[in-house]
Formats: C-alpha cells, structure tokens, sequence
C-alpha cells in the first residue's frame, strides 16, 4: 500500500488549528504523566509485594493483585512507546504522516490522539492484522 517514489509534505497547520509546537507539547505531557502513572504503579507492586501473607486467601488476592499490576505496566509502557516514537517522527518530519500509505493523518485525528501512526483507514486495517505494525 506505500507508495514508492512519491515523498509527502510535512503536515501544515491552519491558524484556527493547533501548531505542531503545541502538539509537541502535549506529547511530552502526555509522556510525563504516563511515565509517572508507571513509577506509581510499579511501587505499588513493590509494595504488595514487601508485605508476605501467609493465608491462602490473601496468597490469591495477591496474586490477581500481582496479574493487575502486571497488566496495568504492561498498558502504560506500550502508551510510552507509543508516544516515544510519535516523538521521534515529530523530529525527523515524519509526524503526522501515516506509515502506511504515506498520507497525511487527518489534523483532529492527531489532535484526539497526537501518538497516532496510521490514518484511520489504515488503523482500521492493522487492527483487521492486515497491515504489519
């Protein structure tokens, strides 16, 4: 689906729209509090974990308290890495441009989700597994 010899033009901005500059700043934001939702909740793993119950019921709570922070981490660091790249491609002129098929994401798409690495067609195909992220 990219087309091969054909470069886009990086994303331009009207007046009445947020500037690249403030899209920016809400990816570093966005970064900061994620990264920080992170710390919490890896602390308060560390901190179930300190405590050591011996009851078999508390064994198991612990557990699926475990699995929650588990998943919870797992989620945050993929929204990091997500905003990390889109903070990459911001650098290198390609933010805001699909990976895809190379056109320019919709600017309230980018708004919505300033992390955002596929135009929504494409999105909906990776999501179908038909594109390879």
């Amino acid at each position: 689906m990219k087309k091969a010899a054909e470069k886009k033009a990086p994303l331009t901005l009207s007046s009445h729209l947020p500037s690249i500059d403030q899209l920016e700043s809400a990816l570093h934001t966005e970064r900061n509090r994620i990264a920080e939702m992170l710390e919490q909740t890896q602390n308060a793993s560390k901190l179930d974990d300190a405590e050591g119950r011996a009851d078999e019921v508390d064994v198991t709570n612990d557990l699926a308290t475990a699995e929650t922070y588990y998943a919870v981490s797992e989620n945050l660091e993929k929204k990091l890495h997500e905003i990390e790249n889109a903070m990459r491609r911001l650098a290198s002129g390609a933010y805001g441009l699909c990976r895809e098929c190379e056109e320019q994401i919709p600017m309230k798409r980018l708004i919505a989700m300033p992390s955002a690495e596929f135009c929504i067609q494409c999105q909906a195909e990776n999501e179908r597994g038909r594109i390879s992220a």
